[in-house]
């Protein structure tokens, strides 16, 4: 089974938020390659997530010095699924995809984020974050180099050309 295309996809997704309908399409695209997730699930999750905050104030003013301390404390929820079916909100999906054609699939981490509306009307944005991207890239790099100069026995050196 061939993977091209599904790691520029992933990669179009990394760091960036998006509508939900947007987000769930763009994950279905990618979600057969999850591992820790059934794709059903994880599209199913990107399509009813539903998110509730409440806040709590507190003040509190400092006799001696007469300063005025404010807290304001944000808890944030998240829930998935319909009234037959709960699914839990994952804080990380993982997938399992080559990052270069012809190379063994490798675990990749992402951290499911979302946001809560910013304004009345607004709505709710979801995106994904690769964990340690830059060390993922450089060993499959580095994977690539010791495969080319094992089939071929001569020296492979990775670089940029000036």
């Amino acid at each position: 089974r061939r993977h091209e295309g599904t790691l520029p996809r992933q990669l179009a997704l990394d760091g960036k938020f998006m509508d939900q309908p947007q987000f769930a399409q763009a994950l279905e695209d990618i979600a057969r390659f999850a591992s820790s997730h059934s794709q059903a699930d994880l599209v199913e999750i990107a399509r009813t997530i539903s998110l509730t905050s409440k806040g709590d104030f507190k003040s509190f003013e400092d006799e001696l010095s007469g300063s005025v301390d404010f807290k304001f404390d944000v808890r944030v929820g998240a829930t998935a699924g319909t009234a037959e079916r709960k699914l839990s909100v994952p804080s990380t999906i993982d997938f399992n995809i080559p990052l270069i054609d012809g190379l063994d699939p490798v675990l990749i981490t992402t951290k499911f984020k979302y946001r809560l509306p910013e304004a009345t009307g607004a709505k709710v944005t979801l995106g994904i974050q690769i964990v340690d991207r830059v060390w993922l890239e450089d060993a499959a790099i580095a994977e690539a180099k010791a495969k080319l100069a094992d089939a071929t026995g001569l020296p492979v050196y990775v670089g940029e050309v000036k």
